[in-house]
């Protein structure tokens, strides 16, 4: 975001697919004007999470992880009754 964190903001959402049945998504958008998000600032970062996917991404926890085949994002959900071998799909 470097620099545009007053105007940008980090959206988590689900969306379906995988062989779980569905995927995280995360992208940096303009904030948007609807006001159907959850938001809260973290570090200085705006994240937003829609009135939609707030049940099946309630108390997630996202975590940066270096390893030796490259870095990503972890995600741990609370919510999954399971999830696929990579952690992008979950159900």
């Amino acid at each position: 975001m470097n620099g545009d964190e007053d105007t940008h903001v980090l959206v988590i959402s689900a969306q379906s697919g995988g062989c779980s049945g569905y995927l995280y998504d995360m992208k940096i958008i303009k904030r948007p004007e609807d006001e159907g998000f959850q938001q809260i600032s973290i570090g200085g970062i705006n994240v937003f999470v829609h009135n939609k996917d707030s049940s099946m991404l309630n108390g997630i926890q996202i975590d940066f992880k270096e390893t030796l085949m490259g870095g990503g994002f972890q995600i741990e959900n609370p919510n999954a009754d399971r999830a696929c071998g990579c952690g992008q799909s979950f159900g």
